[in-house]
C-alpha cells in the first residue's frame, strides 16, 4: 500500500546510469567516463525545468562512489550566524548522505552568501575516512544556482578555489545568463535539453506498463503536449489522471495543476475589473500562492502567458488582452520580473506589475470609448 502512494516522479526516477537510457543517452555516457577520471571537475548542469538535471546528478553520484548509500539521504535543519558581530541567524534545510550534501541557498534570499561560505567550509573540514575505497573528495550539490545573488556567486567562486582538493561542486540552473562569468568558467558546463514529445511518450508508456494499465496513444500524446516538454510535469499529470479515472481513454480530461488554474483566475480578475478594491483582492490571492511555495518566476510566466495569448471572440472569460497593448504589457512583465530578482519582496513586484496592466488596459478602454463617440 505504501508503494502505491508514492509519487511516480520519485518512484520511477533512474538512480544509476544503466537505468537511465531513455533520454540524454549521450550525456549519460559522457558522465560515466568522467566519473572514472582522476581529474573530476566542478560541473554545472543547465536546462529548463523538468529536463532531468537532478536525475543526472543522482546518477553521477552513484557512478562516482559506486554505492547505493548516496541515495540514503537524511534532512537536517542548519543555522549559521551571518557574521561574527551580527546576531542574525540564517537558516537552511540540508539533505545529505555520507558522500554528499544538497542545498538550495537561494531559499535564504539575501543571506544566501552565508550559507554558501559556511556550508562548504564545514564540508571541506570533514574529509572522507577511507580514501582507497572511494573518492578523496565530497560533493556539494547546489540547486538553483541562477537564483543566487551576485555576492553569493562571487563568494562561491572564491570558496571553490580554496577548497578544491576536498570537495567538488555539482550545480544546476535554468538560465546560464544569470550566472556570473567567473563561476561559469570554473565549471564544466553540461546542457540538459528538454526531452522531446516522443521521449516523454515512451517514458509514460513504460510507467503505464509497469503499473499495469493501458495508456491510449492519443492521451499520451496530449499529456506530452500539455506538459510543454517538462517530464516531471507529464508524469504527475498522468498519475493525477489515473487517480481520478479507473480506466483511461482518448477523451480523459487532463487536469492542470491547481496553482496554474488559480493564477489564471488572477489574470481574469485583472481584465474583468480595474479598481483598488480588485487589486486588494488580488493581493490576497498572490500571498496565498507565495506562501504555498509557488515561485514568483512561475507566477510571472503564467500571468504573461494568459495576457499575451491569442484572444478568442467566443470566449468572454479569457484574460487575453487586445493586440495593440500586448507589446507594452510584455515590456513591463520583463521589467518587473527583473526587479523581483534584484529585490527581496516578490509581492511588491507582482502587485506593481498587475497594477500597471490594469492601468494600461483601462487607458485602452477609455481611448476606445472616446473614438466610438466620435
Amino acid at each position: 500500500m505504501h508503494s502505491e502512494q508514492r509519487l511516480w516522479v520519485e518512484k520511477y526516477r533512474p538512480l544509476c546510469i544503466e537505468d537511465a537510457q531513455q533520454i540524454h543517452r549521450e550525456t549519460y555516457k559522457m558522465l560515466g567516463k568522467l566519473a572514472q577520471s582522476d581529474d573530476f571537475p566542478h560541473i554545472l548542469f543547465y536546462g529548463p525545468s523538468g529536463a532531468g538535471k537532478r536525475t543526472l546528478t543522482k546518477c553521477l553520484l552513484q557512478e562516482l562512489y559506486k554505492t547505493n548509500s548516496v541515495h540514503k539521504i537524511k534532512s537536517e535543519h542548519k543555522e549559521f550566524k551571518a557574521s561574527a558581530t551580527s546576531s542574525t541567524i540564517v537558516e537552511c534545510v540540508v539533505f545529505s548522505s555520507n558522500f554528499h550534501i544538497e542545498v538550495t541557498p537561494s531559499d535564504a534570499d539575501n543571506q544566501d552568501r552565508v550559507i554558501v561560505q559556511k556550508l562548504i567550509k564545514e564540508v571541506a573540514g570533514s574529509q572522507q575516512l577511507d580514501t582507497k575505497a572511494q573518492k578523496s573528495f565530497k560533493v556539494v550539490v547546489i540547486h538553483e544556482l541562477d537564483n543566487l545573488t551576485r555576492e553569493a556567486q562571487a563568494a562561491l567562486r572564491r570558496t571553490m578555489e580554496t577548497y578544491m582538493p576536498y570537495c567538488r561542486i555539482i550545480a544546476n540552473c535554468e538560465s546560464l545568463s544569470k550566472v556570473i562569468q567567473p563561476l561559469r568558467s570554473r565549471c564544466l558546463q553540461v546542457r540538459v535539453p528538454a526531452p522531446s514529445g516522443q521521449e516523454i511518450t515512451r517514458v509514460l508508456d513504460q510507467i503505464s506498463r509497469t503499473e499495469g494499465f493501458d495508456l491510449p496513444s492519443q492521451l499520451a500524446f496530449s499529456i506530452s503536449n500539455y506538459s510543454r516538454r517538462n517530464l516531471r510535469r507529464a508524469i504527475m499529470m498522468l498519475q493525477t489522471a489515473k487517480l481520478k479515472n479507473e480506466k483511461l481513454s482518448d477523451k480523459t480530461y487532463i487536469p492542470a495543476p491547481e496553482y496554474e488554474t488559480y493564477t489564471r483566475d488572477i489574470a481574469k480578475m485583472v481584465v474583468q475589473e480595474q479598481s483598488p478594491k480588485q487589486l486588494r483582492q488580488i493581493r490576497t490571492k498572490l500571498y496565498e500562492l507565495l506562501t504555498k511555495g509557488i515561485t514568483s518566476d512561475m507566477i510571472f510566466q503564467i500571468l504573461a502567458r494568459e495576457f499575451l495569448k491569442k484572444s478568442q471572440s467566443n470566449d468572454k472569460n479569457s484574460a487575453a488582452l487586445p493586440e495593440i497593448i500586448k507589446p507594452e504589457v510584455l515590456k513591463f512583465a520583463v521589467m518587473f520580473e527583473h526587479r523581483c530578482k534584484e529585490g527581496s519582496k516578490a509581492i511588491f513586484h507582482l502587485e506593481a506589475f498587475l497594477a500597471r496592466v490594469m492601468a494600461i488596459f483601462k487607458g485602452y478602454q477609455i481611448r476606445a470609448m472616446g473614438q466610438k463617440q466620435y
